[in-house]
């Protein structure tokens, strides 16, 4: 692997699969199983270009990363680069209709 560390984390990241995280958190609830892969779609937006405020209302002073396809949505050979992808990741506010169901 050449290119800078954060270039390097994200080919090894973005090349993992779901079934990765579900063995690693076998013995945990599917939330933290999930963990992992919520970080890191944390870590892709941040890196994204995307506007950090809520696609429902602009909203900027809290938002949170959501998927628009949920994680248990996808098979569990499905690369972190494809669930994470920022076509599949939205800012929204713990206000808005979508933001309540994340709490």
């Amino acid at each position: 692997m050449q290119g800078s560390w954060r270039a390097q984390s994200e080919e090894f990241y973005g090349n993992k699969t779901i079934n990765y995280y579900v063995v690693l958190g076998k013995n945990y609830p599917a939330r933290h199983a999930y963990q992992g892969i919520r970080n890191h779609a944390r870590l892709v937006m941040k890196r994204s270009s995307t506007p950090v405020e809520c696609r429902i209302c602009s909203y900027n002073k809290h938002v949170e990363v959501a998927h628009i396809r949920g994680i248990s949505d996808f098979p569990v050979n499905t690369k972190l680069s494809v669930v994470n992808s920022t076509e599949n990741l939205v800012y929204l506010c713990p206000q808005s209709p979508l933001g309540i169901r994340l709490r």
